[in-house]
């Protein structure tokens, strides 16, 4: 091969190079520093908000018409959609109510907790759970299993399991948090809900 042919350009490696700067430049160009608003609180709902109630279901779709209920619980930001493919492979063998928790999937937030709640609390979990027991009593279903997915689902039907066992027959849970464990550090549940109240909160 030839010094000469070695040099070449490639025309359409250049053509990328350009678009990704023009791109990246338009970006910076856009993000006007000047409109942030330091005075804005972030962890306050605009007063024109209108919340959800504490202890409602954001959204509830259902389908099916099999022997099994079943209620599928999206994880954080989620709305029922993400089981859509599976209630649609599943109508004759589940009775299938999929939520969307208050706030997630387009849905109206629960109220924020008083200030100074600690987060150990849970008032948005536990609003969840007395929801999902609320659609259990009300349509009458039948030892329900409760389906779960990523992050806060698991944590709700945990949860859910263990207050009120006797309304459900089982739980499962699809890709849940893993557990985090520091080295020559075994926290007390106390401990724990310190710790994220006084250092990870903000």
């Amino acid at each position: 091969m030839s010094s000469q042919q070695e040099h070449v350009i490639n025309p359409i490696k250049v053509l990328f190079l350009v678009l990704v700067l023009a791109t990246l430049n338009t970006a910076y160009a856009q993000f006007d520093k000047s409109r942030l608003d330091s005075t804005v609180n972030n962890l306050e709902l605009p007063a024109y908000y209108q919340t959800s109630k504490l202890g409602e279901i954001g959204q509830v779709v259902k389908k099916g018409e099999g022997s099994i209920d079943m209620i599928l619980i999206p994880g954080w930001g989620f709305g029922w959609e993400i089981y859509r493919e599976f209630m649609s492979s599943n109508l004759d063998n589940y009775t299938m109510y999929a939520i969307t928790l208050p706030g997630f999937g387009y849905t109206q937030a629960p109220p924020l907790p008083p200030k100074g709640t600690s987060y150990g609390e849970h008032i948005w979990n536990s609003g969840a759970i007395e929801g999902i027991k609320k659609l259990i009593e009300e349509k009458d279903l039948s030892k329900p299993v409760l389906v779960s997915n990523f992050l806060q689902a698991p944590q709700i039907v945990f949860w859910f399991a263990y207050k009120y066992p006797e309304l459900i027959s089982s739980i499962v849970i699809i890709g849940g948090m893993a557990k985090y464990v520091i080295q020559n550090w075994q926290p007390t549940l106390e401990q724990r809900i310190s710790y994220v109240d006084k250092v990870l909160a903000p």
